[in-house]
């Protein structure tokens, strides 16, 4: 005789006789002519009393378990939105029977837990095949949330979380779903980080640096050419301020190029574990550095540290904000956004780790809203997810500007407009 899912993983099962169990709910029904009624249930060790003139082959019984913590693991293949790449979730649900009595009934004929089984691949299955593969490729810590997390229709349309769908689901079959952990496998050819596509990434990552670099440039030669009526020693310092600046950005252009070619060298031996932007980002300390020495220019201040020391220099008092934020160009967006990104995520400097996660997550959404009608709306839809799973455990420690900032960049229609 074959058993169904419920019955194999011991979670009901018909059971011979309607004795007492002093471990189960007894669920009984009726015999009926060909079909059968419900007849009530059994707290564990309650005998069972027949009616008047009934013998006991009158009744149906079914064993519930009463364990607090079941569990069932399962796993699904599935082929990603393009059709040439697959990956494999695997699921650990963990859960009980709520009501005895819904479950018996779904019994008569049908076998709950495998569907479950099905309600959840299907479900999950549909939010992870539209994921970026970058996001599938390097699998994260909160992998699983961001899919439980994700919002989808439901039978009659309604807007809910993926947790929330299954959870009523289960519920219509008498389970109590505790948890689902998912994770995801993938073959050694689909784990490899094609070289393309992380030469890609460096390339936005290098262009938003370069076009900053550019921008201070313009501003220093507008500010020497307004100091030209000034005293000729005070000229002779600016210039000499100045060149020490353009060295400083000659040097961070030479690490830029030295972080494209290394991350290109590495991925070709075969490691995938090298991400640009965690290069660049340890650049971050000069960048800086070079920051700090324009606004002393911009200020007409004479304290400034050498660029090139192993020390971070000191900003004045007076002078709060980064140099490159004040002398962005308002017909430049993409330049003011990326600006504004690095100088918001400062308050993350304590954090490193999370300050490169939400950053390149950043310039990777900023990077696709800036290619217009050419961008893909599925990737701008991943990268948005990613951000805000990687930005919710720390939106207590970000102040009330950086909130409001980080919420444009999430509302798309509003990161359109702004890149217009």
């Amino acid at each position: 005789m074959a058993f169904t899912l419920t019955e194999e993983r011991r979670v009901a099962w018909k059971i011979q006789g309607i004795g007492p169990d002093p471990a189960h709910t007894l669920v009984v029904f009726k015999k009926v002519g060909t079909g059968k009624i419900l007849h009530g249930d059994l707290k564990p060790g309650e005998p069972f009393k027949p009616g008047w003139f009934k013998s006991a082959d009158s009744y149906v019984a079914y064993a519930i378990s009463n364990s607090e913590n079941l569990r069932h693991s399962f796993s699904q293949k599935y082929q990603w939105v393009d059709q040439t790449k697959t990956f494999t979730l695997h699921f650990d649900l963990s859960f009980r029977v709520s009501e005895p009595k819904v479950l018996a009934v779904n019994m008569e004929g049908g076998d709950p837990l495998k569907n479950l089984e099905e309600e959840v691949a299907r479900v999950l299955g549909v939010t992870a095949r539209y994921l970026p593969w970058e996001v599938l490729q390097r699998e994260s810590s909160n992998f699983g949330f961001l899919l439980l997390g994700a919002e989808s229709a439901g039978e009659f349309g309604q807007v809910k979380r993926n947790l929330d769908h299954i959870r009523e689901f289960a519920s219509k079959h008498g389970l109590d779903l505790r948890h689902i952990d998912v994770t995801r496998s993938l073959t050694e050819k689909d784990l490899k980080i094609p070289i393309a596509e992380n030469e890609v990434a460096t390339q936005i990552g290098l262009a938003a640096l370069q076009s900053q670099l550019v921008m201070a440039q313009g501003h220093l030669k507008y500010q020497q050419e307004t100091l030209q009526d000034q005293h000729q020693w005070d000229r002779t310092l600016i210039t000499a301020q100045r060149n020490q600046v353009l060295e400083g950005m000659a040097r961070l252009k030479g690490v830029l190029d030295t972080v494209a070619k290394e991350s290109s060298r590495a991925i070709t031996q075969g490691v995938s574990n090298l991400h640009s932007f965690g290069a660049i980002n340890e650049a971050l300390p000069e960048i800086l550095r070079i920051q700090s020495t324009l606004m002393a220019l911009w200020s007409g201040t004479n304290s400034v540290t050498a660029l090139g020391t192993s020390e971070a220099p000191v900003l004045p008092a007076s002078q709060n904000g980064p140099l490159l934020a004040e002398v962005r160009r308002p017909s430049d967006p993409l330049e003011r956004l990326v600006t504004q990104a690095f100088q918001h995520l400062r308050i993350l400097d304590g954090n490193p780790a999370d300050k490169r996660r939400i950053l390149g997550a950043l310039l990777h959404l900023v990077a696709e809203a800036a290619l217009g009608h050419e961008g893909d709306e599925e990737y701008l839809e991943g990268y948005r997810e990613t951000l805000k799973q990687q930005l919710y455990p720390l939106e207590s420690a970000l102040e009330e500007e950086q909130r409001d900032f980080l919420r444009k960049i999430t509302d798309l229609e509003n990161l359109r407009q702004e890149l217009a």
